[in-house]
């Protein structure tokens, strides 16, 4: 159930490496639900994919949460490991590495959490969020910004959304564009009020409900 594409081991080259997560999970909140599938994405200064990992996870309980929004039963994750059997893989891929997400707060709030939960250890880490640089080139918040949205303004296929190595390949591949847009490279990020300080907890924006989904407007 673990994929590991362009596989081997992960990348020296001189620059910063960006890792691109997306989770799928069983509810909102870090504390009471579960990461189902998780996915990262390595991604160079230059916006060129080098790895990708992702991993279906086995739920607590076999609670999925909401499966018309991620597609993921019970029965399909029966025989999906424990996070506990992925979390060394996952945090060797996060170190070092400044972590990227759309809506990075929240998920990295289910990542952190998982790994405090079976006690594997991670480094205050760096976080980059591509849903608060594409408000930050919207100042009149003219457009939306969910991902699939970002995702149509700049040409990037985004197949099958809501699955977690999708997503995350597809930010990885705006990244760099709206790194671009904003005239931005890797010294002048730690000013931008996309980028979390390694001790910054940052702030978990919920998803907002499945009902809900329609009528948001990021």
């Amino acid at each position: 159930m673990v994929k590991s594409v362009n596989g081997g081991p992960l990348s020296s080259a001189v620059g910063p490496r960006y890792v691109v997560i997306d989770v799928e999970t069983s509810g909102l909140s870090p504390r009471r639900d579960r990461i189902l599938q998780i996915a990262a994405v390595e991604v160079d200064h230059s916006g060129t994919i080098v790895s990708e990992w992702s991993t279906y996870v086995r739920p607590r309980f076999g609670r999925v949460g909401p499966t018309r929004v991620h597609g993921l039963t019970a029965a399909s994750l029966r025989s999906a490991p424990l996070f506990r059997f992925v979390a060394d893989d996952l945090a060797a891929r996060l170190e070092g590495a400044v972590v990227v997400g759309h809506n990075v707060d929240f998920d990295w709030s289910f990542v952190r959490r998982s790994l405090r939960r079976v006690r594997v250890p991670i480094a205050p880490t760096s976080r980059l969020c591509t849903l608060e640089l594409s408000r930050s080139l919207d100042p009149e918040r003219k457009n939306r910004h969910r991902l699939a949205e970002v995702c149509e303004r700049y040409a990037v296929p985004l197949d099958n959304a809501h699955d977690a190595l999708a997503d995350a390949r597809a930010t990885a591949q705006i990244l760099p564009l709206l790194l671009a847009e904003a005239r931005l490279d890797h010294a002048s990020l730690p000013a931008h009020r996309a980028y979390r300080s390694p001790t910054d907890p940052g702030r978990v924006r919920k998803k907002r409900p499945w009902w809900k989904r329609r009528r948001s407007r990021s």
